[in-house]
């Protein structure tokens, strides 16, 4: 943790306590790691759902894929919403993806195409599901 530390700012709340038998919060990521049994597990499930409840869609009814593939998300030449806010959200989404979640990759890539003009569609919760 002290080497992480040295070289990254380290939000307050990781633990960077993680032993055989104690899981741990390193990076948003709860991690379990057992080596007599061979498991190494990363769960973000805490991180998603504080996203999902910051964006008021934590109620919604889930689905078994983010986005439909159909969908064609409008280009903007203004954008709708804050471009900042915007780009928080789909930076939260890349590092779930890239961690536990490479099913929201597709919706995800999709979503990032629109973050010099998001509008109200591309920030709607649904697209979040």
């Amino acid at each position: 943790m002290e080497r992480l530390e040295s070289r990254f700012p380290v939000n307050p709340k990781s633990s960077g306590l993680i032993t055989f038998e104690t899981p741990g919060l390193v990076l948003s990521m709860h991690v379990r790691y057992d080596r007599e049994k061979g498991i190494l597990q990363f769960n973000q499930q805490a991180a998603i759902e504080a996203l999902a409840r910051s964006r008021g869609i934590l109620d919604l009814k889930p689905r078994s894929l983010p986005i439909s593939t159909q969908v064609e998300l409008t280009k903007l030449t203004k954008a709708e919403v804050d471009p900042i806010d915007y780009l928080s959200i789909v930076g939260s989404c890349l590092h779930f993806a890239q961690v536990s979640r490479p099913d929201t990759a597709f919706t995800t890539g999709m979503l990032s195409r629109h973050s010099a003009t998001p509008g109200q569609d591309h920030e709607s919760g649904e697209l979040f599901i």
